[in-house]
This record gives C-alpha cells, sequence and structure tokens, in this order.
C-alpha cells in the first residue's frame, strides 16, 4: 500500500525498503520501540522462542531475514539497503 499511495501522490522515484539486521533480541525490542515497527504477527515470539544463545539468536536471524528478503524482492522491490548499524 505505501508504493501505491507514494506513486498516487506523483512520487516516481525508486522505494528500497530498508532492512536491519537482527543480531540481538534486546537489540530487536528496542528499536522495534523506538522506531514504532509494525511487525507481522508472531514474529516477536519466534524471535523470543529463538533467543536461548546471542549465536542461537543471530542464526534465527539470519533465517528470518533471508526468508523477508526473498519475499520482498519477489513482490517486486528494485533492491534492499540493510542498516548494519556499524555492526559485523
Amino acid at each position: 500500500n505505501f508504493v501505491k499511495e507514494c506513486r498516487a501522490y506523483g512520487i516516481k522515484v525508486p522505494i528500497i525498503p530498508g532492512i536491519m539486521c537482527l543480531n540481538t533480541y534486546g537489540g530487536l525490542q528496542r528499536m522495534t520501540t523506538l522506531c514504532k515497527t509494525r511487525l507481522p504477527d508472531g514474529f516477536m515470539e519466534s524471535a523470543k522462542a529463538a533467543n536461548t544463545s546471542d549465536d542461537d539468536f543471530k542464526a534465527w536471524g539470519i533465517k528470518a531475514g533471508t526468508a523477508m528478503c526473498k519475499e520482498i524482492l519477489a513482490g517486486g522491490a528494485p533492491g534492499l539497503h540493510f542498516y548494519t548499524l556499524n555492526l559485523e
């Protein structure tokens, strides 16, 4: 809907989705609260369940992020912008 509304207002530049890499569960909680991010149903519960260790959470984040990126690109996004926040 966001892209359709932008086009209706005459915005014709490419709209590139921004992806924040998931490094820690605490970081996910802070950023979603700070940015008022809307998440798919069950996403936070799944993240919490994966938070058994930092390595387990990162592995889950890579898997969840990869699936999300594939869906976004399949939905017609012209590319992706990754917010790494100066992390690895």
